[in-house]
């Protein structure tokens, strides 16, 4: 039995591996892990409460239960089990909500050096939650998990924090908003990949920063093979435009057929204009277009809005309805289109004509 043979030393050491693979160990059979987590042995507490997080290695996924064993573990002083009280007290899951107890768990795993645990530490201290409000707290905390640690997640806030100076941050400084998200990126951490993908394809010449398509490229690939919807649009976007790439409607499709998979509006709208004007291999098909334009004017997205209206005007895809075509039209100017209301009285004029 893996208890038997190893030092609670050992378990921790794999426990950090594990987490970091994003894993649960199952290995261990269900009815030794329960015999060593009933005598106690934190560690198997700990493991079998990860099971009932996931329902997974011969348990039903119970919530109530997984806190149960985190508990037993972490009043044993295990830091990742107090880390992960701390977490349900946090989110109110398995355990009613309660924010002053979060902090009490967050500070005592914290004070092992758990980074993950300095790190929701800073968030209760950031947003007041169950101890008095302090940002420079929060920020030296944050800090202290991005710089000591190398807690990819603190290290990517950092850099957003010092990217939009906000007042929990010392100052706006670009150049170290770039060092961190970049050093989370490197630790391949998918939300720093995608951004750091974006603000070199974008640019900011007001922060300092320079345009670099073949930089946004790669990160933006890492991103979306991370399965990052918007980095996977963006890759669309770059081979539709031939951007610091060939140019490659084929590769283009398949990238913003992925991303709009997972509802990325970007996606959706570029998607539809393929079936819209039968672009590449795509046969003209108004149905499919009008679907993908509808469920992204259904987000917010004002272009789609715009096709909406035209198709409903022109009957494309959709049964004809003057009255949905000024709606969704009226919706993009509202939404901040200026061209809209162009849109609205052209449609208003042809309408008359129509019932003329």
């Amino acid at each position: 039995m893996f208890f038997k043979k190893h030092t609670v030393q050992d378990r921790l050491a794999k426990m950090i591996t594990d987490i970091q693979k994003g894993s649960v160990d199952v290995k261990e059979p269900l009815p030794s892990l329960l015999a060593a987590a009933e005598e106690g042995d934190p560690c198997a507490q700990y493991d079998l409460a990860n099971r009932y997080v996931y329902g997974i290695g011969g348990v039903k996924q119970d919530l109530t239960t997984a806190f149960m064993w985190f508990e037993k573990a972490a009043l044993q002083n295990l830091p990742e089990a107090q880390f992960q009280v701390g977490l349900a007290y946090k989110k109110g899951s398995g355990i009613s909500l309660d924010h002053k107890l979060a902090f009490y768990w967050f500070e005592r795993a914290a004070n092992h050096g758990l980074s993950i645990a300095q790190y929701h530490l800073s968030t209760l201290y950031a947003e007041g939650m169950g101890v008095q409000k302090n940002l420079k707290r929060s920020f030296d905390l944050l800090k202290a998990a991005a710089e000591e640690k190398g807690l990819a997640v603190a290290q990517f806030v950092l850099g957003k924090l010092y990217y939009n100076g906000r007042k929990s941050c010392p100052k706006q400084d670009t150049v170290s908003a770039l060092f961190w998200i970049e050093q989370a990126a490197q630790q391949g951490f998918s939300s720093a990949e995608s951004l750091l993908a974006f603000l070199c394809f974008v640019g900011n010449e007001d922060k300092g920063i320079k345009k670099d398509s073949g930089k946004a490229l790669f990160w933006a690939e890492k991103a979306a093979l991370h399965n990052v919807a918007e980095a996977q649009a963006l890759m669309g976007v770059m081979y539709e435009e031939g951007i610091g790439v060939e140019k490659d409607l084929a590769l283009a499709y398949a990238w913003y057929k992925k991303a709009a998979e997972q509802n990325d509006t970007t996606a959706q709208c570029s998607l539809g204009t393929f079936y819209y004007h039968g672009r590449w291999k795509i046969g003209q098909d108004y149905r499919r277009a009008f679907s993908l334009f509808e469920a992204a004017a259904h987000q917010g997205h004002i272009d789609s809005m715009l096709y909406v209206g035209i198709m409903y005007f022109h009957g494309r895809g959709v049964v004809q309805d003057f009255d949905q075509s000024r709606e969704w039209q009226k919706k993009a100017e509202e939404a901040g289109f200026s061209g809209a209301k162009l849109c609205v009285e052209t449609m208003e004029m042809a309408c008359f004509d129509d019932a003329a």
